[in-house]
Parts: C-alpha cells; structure tokens; sequence
C-alpha cells in the first residue's frame, strides 16, 4: 500500500473513531439559530400563538445551557436542575404579589442571585468535603427536587399544589412587557447574553480546568488544582442562570406552580441537552426547540391527544439509541481542544518527498532540522494527542520514543530508587524504613 493510500486511510479511521469532526462548522449552525431567532417573529406575526411558542422556546433553552455547562462541560450530573429554576420563579412572583414590585433592574437580578446563592448552599453539601461520586450528586439534586416539589404542593402561603397566579406584568420603567413580541425580544436578548458569557468561559482558562476535571480528575487533582472549588463555583453558574431563566418563564407565563421545580422539569433539562448534543452549548438549544415543537404538534392532533406522550416518547427513542448526540454529534469542548491538536499534527506530521508524492511520517532527524518554530508547534501538537494515537500519525519510532522516555522518568523519579542513589542525604534513613514498608511482592530491584 503507497504512502497516500496509507493516510487515507488513517483519515477514514479517524472519521470512524470520531477524532476527526468538522468543529468549523459549528459556528455556522450558531448563526443559523441567530437568524431563524431574528426572523422567527416577523414570519409569525399573525399567530400570536405562536409567538408564546418560541418565547417559552427560548427561556427553557436558557434552563438547558445551564444544565450543559454542568455536565457537558464540567461532568457534574444534576437531576435537580429545576430547582434553581422554580425557587427563583417563586420569589419573583411572591416580590410582584406582597411588595408590588416587578421592575426588570429589581426582579431579574433579585431571581439570578437568588439561583446563585441556592445552587451554592446544595453544593456546599454535596461537592465539597469528601470526593462524591457522580450517583451521589445526581440522586442528592433529584432527591432535593422532589423534597422542595412535594413542600410547596403543601405550603398554603405559596398556593400549595395550585401554585401562584395573576403575576404582575414585568416592567422597565412604565413600560410593561406583555406577552408576545416584546417579551420574545427580551428573552433573546437575555439568551443571547447568557450564550456569548458561557461561550467565552468555556474557551477561557477556566474552561480548559473544567475540560480537564470531565475528563480526569485524578490527574489534575495531582496537578494541584483544587477540583471541588471549581465544581462548587460552575454549579453555582448554572443555578444562576437556571434562576434567571426560572424569573422569565413566570412573568411569561404568570404562573409558577411545583411542577416547575420538580424532577418532570429536571428531566426534560437532561433529554434537551442530550438531543442536542452535550458540550456544543448551541445543541440544548436545538435540542428544546425540537422537543416543545413536536410537543406542540402531537398535542394539537385530535386523534392521539389522549397518548401523544407515549408517541413521543417513541420518536425521541430511536435517535437516542443509534447516537449519543443526534443532531450535533461534535466532542465536548474537553475533546474539542484534543481535536485541534489532532489536526495540528496531521499538518505536521507528514511531509513530502521531492517529486511531490506523500513520503509518510516525518522522522526524528527531520525534526531536528526543521526550523526552530516548525519544530515548536510540531511537539506541541505530540505532546496533547493521546499516547494511543501517537503511532497513528507519528510513526512507530516517536510512539516508542515516548515510551522509553516515560520509562527512564519513572525509574528516575521512583521514590525508593532514588533514595537509593542519595545514600549520604539525611533522608536515608527515611528510605531504609521505606524499603522495609514495602512487600516483596512488588519486585522493586
């Protein structure tokens, strides 16, 4: 097989193992939802139902981006997401109905704080301390979920199980925002900004330490990061946002009842985020919007109004079962950043012959005299594949390079073995108990 046919090759079998994705294309799909966004309103302006549509649309799209950031990005999985969802609706509705206030600067603030400061206390209990595993945290926020659905279904002060209704009309000033295209409008801006802020985080540096707590967070806790600070504070972010969300839906609405803060909510956050696509943050966007179409649809159809879940339901299993995102099957932005370098060292890691055909992989001694900036960005790119890779698009020789240097370091740094070759450091006599500590089992020489 020629030297062409063997990277071709190796391009299918990246395809295949889903390395290599078109991530450009992602923009391109967050312009398109931006302009069906602008456009959506003028289309549906004789249909005021419409309109209502797209508007709850978008608030819950905003519950799903918060839901995202938590497990897509950051791997915390939460089945409690509408708490911070439903508590902050409540205390808007409770400030319009006992104070008489519903000024946007106020309320909207007042609901985001709110979710922030909630969020934070469930984390306090269940992230910090002791390492907990993914199961405690996601029954730990259901389990909350259902407590707090079930105390306000009782709480005659909140409207117990008929919730709160009659919600003043959200205001800027003395203007009032009534439902339609207005209040479209002031939740896409809302939408908006939520996007673009979790858009910059995940690219930040602080994205790239949540990149590394999802994928391994027994190496960056050896790095010395403090994981369960940075789980506590992207949990803390996503209640804020879920109760920013939470405010919008009730003035929308005017209503907020405990099926708004139960595990029926927090469910359907997890499947928008899955249908979508998990750690694409437009995804949970698509992925809502999917999801209350076909629910507005089936619902309408007299024929199966009775069982239109169950129709549903059967829909949305198909395309769960053959994908693990079925519209936008892009990686996380942990992966996406490995994605990157893996098509750095694709560019880097073959070169040409003189006659112009494909000479396979560079070898060590053309690395060495390469130019000083090529070779740079050429071991930046080795150094963030994985080691299963390595061989794939670098040739056997760096794969067994990098083996016997690995082996060398952990000779060299193996405790034992070094106190053994510092015999006059103060420390011997610490390495000698350290020997006799250690069983014999381990062949150490």
């Amino acid at each position: 097989m020629s030297a062409q046919q063997s990277i071709a090759s190796d391009q299918v079998s990246s395809k295949r193992s889903g390395i290599y994705r078109p991530l450009r294309v992602l923009p391109l799909i967050e312009l398109a939802v931006l302009a069906i966004m602008l456009v959506a309103p003028l289309a549906l302006n004789g249909r005021p139902e419409l309109i209502t549509l797209i508007t709850n649309i978008v608030i819950l799209s905003l519950l799903a981006i918060s839901f995202d950031l938590c497990w897509g990005f950051s791997g915390i999985m939460t089945f409690g997401q509408a708490l911070f969802f439903g508590v902050p609706g409540y205390v808007t509705a409770l400030v319009g109905r006992d104070l008489g206030v519903s000024q946007i600067w106020l309320t909207l603030p007042l609901a985001m704080i709110v979710g922030l400061l909630f969020a934070f206390i469930v984390a306090l209990f269940l992230l910090l301390g002791r390492r907990p595993t993914p199961i405690f945290i996601a029954l730990g926020t259901l389990t909350g979920s259902y407590a707090a659905e079930r105390l306000v279904s009782g709480w005659q002060y909140v409207g117990a199980g008929n919730g709160l209704s009659a919600i003043k009309l959200l205001q800027i000033g003395s203007y009032e925002f009534v439902e339609g295209t207005e209040f479209y409008s002031l939740a896409c801006i809302a939408l908006l900004v939520v996007y673009l802020g979790a858009r910059a985080l995940v690219r930040s540096q602080l994205g790239l330490v949540l990149a590394g707590m999802r994928q391994n967070e027994e190496r960056l806790d050896f790095f010395g990061y403090r994981i369960q600070v940075f789980k506590v504070l992207v949990f803390s972010l996503g209640g804020m946002i879920s109760g920013l969300a939470g405010a919008l839906y009730s003035y929308h609405q005017g209503f907020i009842g405990p099926g708004n803060m139960g595990p029926g909510l927090s469910t359907e956050a997890v499947i928008y985020c899955l249908l979508g696509g998990a750690g694409t943050l437009i995804g949970p966007v698509i992925g809502t919007a999917v999801i209350e179409v076909l629910t507005y649809v089936l619902a309408d159809i007299a024929s199966i109004r009775q069982f239109w879940p169950v129709f549903l339901g059967l829909l949305l299993l198909g395309p769960f079962c053959s994908s693990q995102a079925v519209f936008l099957a892009w990686p996380s932005a942990p992966e996406s950043g490995s994605a990157r370098m893996v098509y750095a060292a694709k560019a880097y890691g073959s070169r040409t012959e003189p006659d112009g055909t494909a000479g396979g992989h560079f070898t060590h001694q053309d690395i060495r005299s390469a130019p000083r900036s090529r070779r740079n960005r050429f071991c930046r790119a080795r150094r963030h594949l994985p080691r299963s890779h390595r061989a794939q698009w670098f040739g056997q020789e760096y794969a067994a390079q990098d083996n016997r240097r690995r082996t060398r370091s952990d000779q060299r740094h193996h405790p034992i073995r070094w106190h053994r070759h510092h015999r006059g450091s103060p420390v011997r006599t610490r390495a000698r108990r350290i020997e006799s500590q250690v069983p014999d089992h381990l062949g150490i020489p």
